[in-house]
């Protein structure tokens, strides 16, 4: 990515490129809870199948364009803002941050997974659990 590329044209390529994915994994049961019901049950046939037939670039045209209709339905009244924010970031990194988060606001866990390592997440708040059980209510 460079710099001088706008949200729209890098929110387009990553809506592009969560199409297909399923991350049914990326949920975080320690903000919300158990996982709804559907995320319990078993892989069918159907769904490897459907996979499969995306892992090549094949899918309903009608479930592209609703995946599409979404995410921009989602950022619409917000673009402006959007565009001006992007902007402003000093750099590529914080730009792709920004164009991953909406696209997982939009989009939900299992299209987008956010650049962030489990292991370091989960370090990170045993810390901040160590550092709160020290200090303690007084």
């Amino acid at each position: 990515m460079s710099g001088e590329s706008s949200f729209l044209q890098e929110y387009s390529a990553e809506v592009r490129a969560d199409y297909g994915n399923d991350f049914a994994a990326n949920y975080d049961e320690d903000r919300f809870g158990p996982p709804p019901g559907f995320l319990c049950q078993g892989v069918t046939c159907k769904t490897l199948a459907k996979r499969a037939l995306l892992a090549v670039g094949l899918g309903k045209v009608s479930s592209v364009l609703d995946h599409s209709e979404k995410a921009f339905r989602f950022v619409a009244p917000w673009l402006p803002r959007l565009e001006k924010l992007h902007a402003l970031l000093a750099d590529d990194e914080s730009r792709s941050l920004l164009v991953k988060a909406i696209a997982f606001r939009a989009l939900g866990h299992r299209r987008v997974r956010l650049p962030i390592q489990a292991t370091e997440l989960l370090k990170g708040i045993e810390q901040v659990e160590a550092l709160l059980s020290k200090t303690g209510p007084e």
